[in-house]
C-alpha cells in the first residue's frame, strides 16, 4: 500500500480559509453560535493559581476555584497580612482590580496569575502576618 502525502500550498491553505469564512458569514447566527465558534479549543479551568507579589519581594500563592469572586481574593491577602491597610493589586498592563463582586475568570486571572500589592504608605517590615512569616522560615 502506497502512502501519499498531501502538501497545501498557501494559496489553496487561504482560499480553504477564506470560504469558510464566507459560508458562516452568509448564515444568520445567534451571539451563542459565535461565542460558541470563537472557543473552539478554548480550554475549561475550574482552579486557578494566584500569586501574589509584596513589596518586599515575598509571594503568597493561593488556589482558587475559578467561580470564585474578587472578593474572596481582596479578602485572602487581608487574612494573610499583618495589619489593616488599603492596598492596591495590579496585574500587568491592566488598572487595579475592582473589588467586587465578579468572577476570576471573568477578571481574566484563569488559569493562573501574578499580582502585585501596591500600598500608599511605606513599609519598613513586612506586610505578612506572624503565622505566615513562620511558614516561610520553616521551608
Amino acid at each position: 500500500m502506497k502512502l501519499e502525502c498531501y502538501i497545501l500550498s498557501e494559496s489553496i491553505t487561504y482560499s480553504l480559509h477564506r470560504e469558510r469564512e464566507v459560508q458562516q458569514n452568509s448564515q444568520l447566527r445567534t451571539s451563542a453560535m459565535r461565542e460558541r465558534d470563537a472557543g473552539v479549543g478554548m480550554r475549561i479551568y475550574h482552579y486557578t493559581v494566584i500569586r501574589i507579589k509584596f513589596p518586599d519581594g515575598i509571594y503568597l500563592q493561593g488556589t482558587f476555584s475559578a467561580h470564585d469572586n474578587v472578593e474572596n481574593l481582596f479578602l485572602f491577602v487581608e487574612k494573610a497580612m499583618r495589619h489593616t491597610i488599603k492596598f492596591s493589586l495590579i496585574t500587568a498592563g491592566c488598572p487595579p482590580l475592582k473589588r467586587d463582586k465578579s468572577t476570576l475568570k471573568v477578571a481574566g486571572l484563569v488559569p493562573t496569575a501574578t499580582l502585585n500589592l501596591t500600598t500608599a504608605e511605606r513599609a519598613e517590615y513586612t506586610l505578612l502576618n506572624d503565622e505566615m512569616v513562620c511558614r516561610i522560615s520553616e521551608s
